[in-house]
């Protein structure tokens, strides 16, 4: 049996090759909500029994993409009801629409959310990482449209994997300047469709994201932030060369200006960017013990029933291709294959960046590896064609071999 590694195409400056520049940083990204301001109120229920003036809440949709844009994870935070409190004391008094001091946002009213509200706080992000965010206000009313929010929800959860596919190529030469990081046409990046669920929502009294078009679809605030932006963006020097923010961002919800005339809310959302880069230096692991070295004239002593022939067939330097799983983003790769049974792959200064084991028998090749600037773990499965001497494999993340990619590698 011997070891193989499978390079992650992260670890090179030939990653992440669309943007031309180094691998995005790991770390920790926080996306912070400072403040809302309600530019126009939406319609409202005339005899105010969801309280006076609008009463709205937040479902934030966010995911977190690896440099090919295949999603890692998604997932939605879902905040308090800010408004009038009056009958009400379980929601965040916010703005100043009841006569008696008790809350709900009229046009020109900007609130502070405090502790409470549901932030994105420290998300990891390893090196090549993008977050997508699609932050959503909803206005609630008496009639809660709770199947609606359910499946609206569901929607925008499972497009994820559909949208950072397109994402990653659009941001690819954005560093934060003028927005770019913003995908202000959702048709572009193949949001989905909502008409279907919402237009019987439209102009009616009844809890409903805003953002409505007269049509009854759904126009959404969307972004997307990796720690590149954030640090070419960063606001003076950073003192201690790793904690990076940005200059608050706004974001408009304008329903007018979407033709909607009758529900016409319109409302800014100011956010705050920061990222803390992960400086640290894992400690090497210990050298692995050399068994089976070739002497002069010596028999070369082999792992199992491995032949001589297989086993120098496949030990050397290689590179190759890698791409996503739809064959997409080429990224170059090179590694290591030693007749210790390790695999090695180093960064442009000579520097170990990752190590790790594998199986190969009969031409399959299984095994994982551990980065060393994350500690995260990397599975891989493939075969080797003594034919054409190539490495065909795919990968994944912890103990999944799949989902993060495939490459195809030669013996230099």
């Amino acid at each position: 049996m011997k070891k193989i590694f499978l390079a992650l195409s992260m670890l090179f400056t030939t990653i992440f090759v669309n943007a031309q520049r180094n691998t995005y940083p790991a770390g920790w990204i926080s996306i912070n909500l400072n403040d809302f301001m309600c530019n126009k109120a939406t319609q409202d229920d005339l005899l105010n029994f969801d309280g006076f003036g609008d009463e709205v809440y937040f479902v934030i949709f966010y995911s977190v993409a690896n440099q090919f844009g295949v999603t890692k994870y998604s997932n939605k935070l879902v905040s308090k009801i800010y408004g009038d409190t009056y009958r009400f004391p379980n929601r965040v008094l916010a703005g100043g629409a009841n006569p008696d001091n008790k809350g709900g946002m009229l046009s020109g009213n900007q609130f502070f959310p405090g502790a409470e509200f549901p932030n994105l706080n420290k998300i990891r992000v390893e090196a090549g990482d993008f977050i997508t965010v699609i932050p959503t206000i909803w206005e609630w009313d008496n009639s809660s449209n709770s199947q609606v929010q359910a499946n609206f929800e569901s929607r925008v959860i499972n497009s994820f994997n559909v949208l950072n596919l397109k994402i990653v190529d659009l941001i690819r030469e954005c560093f934060g300047y003028y927005q770019c990081f913003q995908m202000t046409n959702p048709s572009v990046i193949n949001f989905p469709a909502f008409r279907d669920m919402l237009s019987p929502l439209n102009n009616a009294v009844g809890s409903r994201p805003i953002g409505m078009m007269a049509s009854g679809e759904f126009s959404p605030v969307i972004f997307a932030i990796n720690s590149e932006m954030i640090k070419s963006q960063h606001v003076g020097i950073s003192t201690d060369g790793k904690n990076y923010s940005m200059n608050y961002i706004s974001f408009n919800i304008n329903e007018e200006s979407l033709g909607n005339t009758q529900g016409h809310g319109i409302y800014r959302l100011r956010y705050h960017f920061s990222f803390e880069e992960d400086k640290s230096v894992p400690s090497p692991p210990p050298p692995a013990p050399i068994k089976g070295k070739v002497m002069p004239g010596k028999i070369k002593t082999l792992p199992g029933s491995i032949s001589i022939q297989t086993v120098f067939s496949i030990i050397g330097k290689w590179s190759g291709i890698q791409t996503n799983d739809y064959g997409q983003f080429p990224q170059a790769i090179s590694f290591d294959l030693t007749d210790n049974g390790e695999y090695l792959i180093k960064d442009v200064n000579g520097v170990l960046a990752a190590k790790g084991s594998y199986n190969f028998s009969n031409n399959v090749i299984n095994g994982s590896y551990k980065l060393l600037s994350s500690g995260e773990t990397i599975s891989f499965t493939g075969t080797y064609d003594p034919g054409t001497q190539k490495l065909s494999c795919t990968l994944g993340t912890g103990t999944s071999t799949t989902g993060q990619g495939k490459w195809v590698g030669v013996k230099k």
